[in-house]
């Protein structure tokens, strides 16, 4: 289960992924603005979460 989370932490939190290189944005130019996250090539790759915990 996931715990509630504030919307600034989430944001944190997705930026640093992203840094990391665990996640991909994809921001869409439309005037409701719309991101989508997934996993690296280097999770799908190694074929585990686990190593999230690792960095």
């Amino acid at each position: 289960m996931i715990p509630e989370i504030s919307e600034k932490m989430l944001i944190r939190e997705l930026k640093s992924l992203k840094i990391h290189k665990v996640v991909n944005r994809k921001a869409y130019p439309e005037i409701s603005s719309k991101v989508e996250y997934s996993l690296s090539k280097f999770l799908e790759k190694n074929n585990t979460i686990t190593q999230v915990n690792k960095i």
